[in-house]
């Protein structure tokens, strides 16, 4: 039975190690901190909001709704309101919406995501205006 750990299941969260160590080798340095996860409503171009719980740590995010998004190669714009956060992206992601339950939740996830997302891609194109 796949049981749950920081609100997501417990596959997701580990798919989510398994990327984040991937990483870590290809760059030899050490992961210093803990993943933020929080419980959220999740929507998929306009879709249906799902509950679910994400884990969000250096540009990737983790659910059991879709797995794992390293949003720094899918985000072309992000706007933000006091509990919301919108994601305009490139390919299948084409707009992701996450609610928070409070404002607080939603600054912890930005500031979890952000470093990654303000800093340029390797290839030179800016992701986040």
């Amino acid at each position: 039975m796949d049981t749950k750990k920081y609100g997501v299941s417990l596959s997701a969260l580990k798919s989510l190690q398994d990327f984040q160590r991937s990483l870590l080798n290809k760059k030899r340095k050490k992961l210093i901190r803990m993943p933020f996860a929080v419980e959220c409503l999740v929507s998929f171009n306009d879709g249906e909001p799902y509950r679910c719980g994400i884990v969000a740590d250096s540009g990737l995010v983790s659910s059991e709704l879709f797995g794992v998004i390293y949003l720094k190669n899918r985000v072309a714009s992000s706007t933000e309101t006091d509990t919301t956060v919108v994601f305009e992206g490139k390919g299948p992601l084409l707009k992701m919406s996450i609610r928070f339950d409070s404002k607080d939740d939603k600054d912890a996830f930005m500031t979890s995501i952000q470093n990654v997302l303000s800093s340029d891609s390797d290839s030179g194109d800016s992701v986040l205006q």
